[in-house]
């Protein structure tokens, strides 16, 4: 779980922090970059997040629990998000001639629509993430030991979090692909590991009135 949530803090970390540098080196203007950055993410927060929060409690796989395939089977989505964030700049110059058939689009703007309907991609599959990671601890560490885990889990996300600020951020517009691309490994690799390995104990089935009380508009 340590594993886990330092390279997911680590991964994480790159989209809010790198992506407006870029934007900004694309001459996006503030609004621009405030509706991309901040509109789109909050948009799903209240609607994705509390959506996947209930299925999860509800969620039963025999082999992989109820929070780890809402974190697993969407790895795929996440990474394909980075690394199409990753060559948004060779994207936009494919593009360029088959929009340059019907309107007149600087490759720089190009690029920054291209991050926009990327992000909306990226922040859908993000919420199916950060709605359950938080409650992996939760359900499976003993209450006992609950208090001294959370620490750990704050040491660890700080210690992530310090290590991007001084190794990667003063280097992300200069080597935004490459950083990107060990974004993806390193999240892979890290929470994948806590995905296969951690085991997450049974619990009931939900009720009747618990299903009842789940579907469609009612949940």
């Amino acid at each position: 779980i340590l594993l886990g949530f330092f390279t997911y803090t680590l991964s994480v970390a790159f989209v809010p922090q790198i992506m407006p540098l870029k934007l900004e080196a694309l001459g996006a203007n503030n609004k621009e970059i405030a509706f991309i950055m901040l509109t789109i993410g909050q948009v799903f927060n209240i609607t994705v997040c509390p959506m996947v929060s209930f299925q999860s409690d509800r969620f039963r796989s025999r082999r992989w629990g109820r929070r780890i395939p809402f974190i697993l089977f969407t790895m795929p989505m996440m990474c394909a998000a980075w690394l199409l964030f990753a060559f948004v700049d060779s994207e936009a110059a494919w593009l360029g001639p088959v929009v340059a058939r019907f309107v007149t689009v600087a490759p720089a703007t190009l690029a920054v629509i291209l991050i926009g309907l990327i992000m909306l991609l990226y922040q859908f599959f993000l919420m199916y993430v950060a709605s359950v990671i938080y409650y992996i601890y939760n359900d499976t560490i003993p209450a006992q030991f609950l208090a001294r885990f959370v620490g750990m889990i704050q040491v660890v996300a700080t210690l992530a979090g310090t290590l991007f600020a001084f190794f990667i951020f003063p280097y992300g517009v200069e080597f935004f692909r490459p950083i990107l691309i060990g974004t993806v490994l390193i999240y892979g690799l890290g929470v994948g590991a806590m995905c296969l390995l951690l085991r997450e104990p049974r619990f009931p089935e939900p009720s009747a009135v618990e299903v009842q009380q789940s579907r469609r508009t009612a949940g």
